[in-house]
């Protein structure tokens, strides 16, 4: 477990220095004015990969609520469970008090920053599990060319649609207008994961439901968003496409599946020192979980995961986060919303794309805070953050508080 210390000892850490923050007197007034009684909403998504087993150990543990009390907050945390991110970004249109901190996907984000709506990325959440393209057993659907024509149920303008719309430009080259597919919207993944009458195969997000189906027989994988084949593909499971060589987001995948935990702007702007904590508290508690290992892991979030150990710990040992041992944004996980951006800007689906200038201005605010946390941490070295792509298998680069050196993966957009 990461070791505790206290603000004085940050302060000392850190060179003598506050944060960015305390220069306004941000500390002084919480250690001079006592507790301040807040009370936040947490989204979650339990059908997540390693985030949901990060915020089991936070709530058990109450390890935010411990972070926080160190900067003056005495924290009712209302935590919330939601089957996708539309609902959460509902309530954080409506304020701070309806939606403080949430998990989403890069999609969110993406159309969050294209439209100005008032959101800021704090953390990255989890990442590198595939989205499966799910068929039917027996399907004459037997390759990706073979989809043209057909209906793909997904969740329409998030993740799972905008994944697959970027595994078919980087297979065949085509947009889905093109190849005369028809997505139709299904929000509920249990559902859509048995492949409903009305639709000819199913854009699944890389969670719970999926295996379900697949272990139950209502589904095959025909591939997923690493490149991969599945066992319905013609020639059979574990063929590599060709087209994700050429993808942005390689060596990920077609698709850079990349959620973060975001908070509301007003949030970053008035109670900085409570997004520090959440930062603290994300980090702790992944290398609290990551010191038990994955079986014990998979034992303790199985009712949420609705997964038996055994798929859990393929679940967790997946998991971006799980195998980088830290939260912090790089470069790399910024790849999924910059990239991403431009089909969607193409599909009209948000007013711009974004550029990395938009991005790192988004990223300003955060970046102070997430090297603090860093420092609180001592991980990883900075080595970690310098390692070639030839020695990697997720997209990393230099660290947030490093943007003015950015440049890694200019040529990916």
């Amino acid at each position: 477990m990461a070791r505790l210390i206290s603000r004085r000892q940050l302060i000392r850490a850190t060179g003598g220095t506050a944060f960015a923050f305390a220069a306004a007197g941000v500390l002084g007034s919480a250690r001079a004015q006592g507790k301040k009684a807040k009370s936040i909403v947490v989204g979650r998504q339990p059908v997540s990969g390693s985030s949901v087993a990060i915020t089991r150990y936070m709530i058990d543990n109450k390890v935010f609520e411990e972070e926080a009390l160190k900067f003056g907050y005495e924290l009712t945390i209302d935590w919330r469970n939601f089957p996708n991110a539309g609902p959460i970004m509902e309530l954080l249109k409506a304020g701070p008090d309806s939606m403080t901190f949430a998990f989403v996907g890069n999609t969110p984000v993406v159309t969050a920053i294209a439209n100005n709506l008032p959101l800021q990325v704090v953390t990255t959440g989890e990442g590198t599990q595939p989205f499966f393209m799910l068929v039917r057993p027996g399907s004459e659907i037997r390759n990706v060319a073979d989809l043209q024509g057909k209906t793909i149920g997904t969740l329409v303008g998030l993740d799972p649609q905008n994944a697959f719309i970027q595994a078919l430009a980087g297979e065949l080259g085509k947009t889905p207008e093109d190849l005369g597919i028809r997505f139709q919207n299904f929000p509920e993944f249990p559902v859509l994961a048995r492949l409903p009458r009305g639709i000819d195969a199913a854009g699944m997000v890389p969670w719970s439901p999926s295996y379900s189906a697949i272990d139950a027989g209502h589904a095959v994988v025909l591939f997923d968003t690493r490149g991969t084949t599945g066992p319905a593909y013609a020639g059979g499971a574990g063929q590599r496409l060709s087209g994700v060589g050429q993808s942005p987001f390689r060596p990920e995948g077609f698709y850079q599946f990349r959620p973060f935990w975001i908070t509301h702007s007003e949030v970053m702007q008035n109670d900085p020192d409570l997004v520090l904590a959440w930062i603290i508290a994300y980090q702790r508690s992944l290398t609290a979980i990551r010191e038990q290992g994955a079986e014990k892991v998979a034992v303790a979030n199985q009712e949420e995961w609705r997964q038996p150990p055994n798929i859990g710990v393929d679940i967790i040992s997946a998991d971006l986060l799980w195998n980088r041992g830290w939260v912090w944004i790089c470069e790399g996980d910024m790849l999924s919303v910059v990239a991403a951006s431009g089909p969607l800007a193409a599909a009209g689906n948000i007013s711009r794309a974004i550029t990395w200038d938009v991005m790192k201005e988004h990223l300003a605010a955060i970046a102070p805070l997430q090297k603090r946390a860093w420092e609180v941490a001592g991980q990883p070295v900075q080595s970690a953050f310098e390692k070639p792509d030839s020695e990697l298998t997720d997209l990393r680069g230099l660290p947030v508080w490093e943007s003015e050196k950015w440049g890694r993966y200019a040529d990916r957009v």
